[in-house]
């Protein structure tokens, strides 16, 4: 009977050495990536301030408007389009609309179907 004691005991300390080790891994790794997010966000803000001082505006929103097709037809294939990405699809439908500008056949489909605005 003693040896089970033991046994169980040695098994139920694994479990819990194991468990916290796993939770230090899990927020270490946690924290280490959204750190790089963050910064990556900052870095990506304070590119956008510097060219808007350097007087290079509408470069960088034509940049931006050129690297939106692929966003939005990644929101469709990896999300579905759905109903919490349809302020952000129809910003971009914005885009075009305010800069005159054709919307790229891939995603007119996409940015064509979603529903009306809700009123306020």
């Amino acid at each position: 009977m003693k040896p089970k004691w033991k046994l169980g005991l040695a098994f139920l300390a694994g479990v819990i050495v194991g468990g916290l080790a796993s939770g230090f891994f899990v927020g270490w790794h946690w924290n280490r990536t959204f750190g790089d997010w963050y910064v990556t966000g900052v870095a990506d803000q304070a590119n956008v301030a510097r060219e808007i001082y350097a007087g290079r505006s509408v470069q960088l929103a034509d940049r931006i408007r050129s690297s939106l097709p692929q966003y939005v037809l990644a929101i469709d294939r990896e999300f579905g389009t759905p109903e919490s990405a349809h302020y952000a699809l129809r910003l971009v439908r914005d885009v075009y609309e305010e800069s005159s500008s054709e919307m790229p056949e891939e995603i007119a489909g996409i940015l064509g179907a979603l529903p009306t605005r809700p009123s306020r």
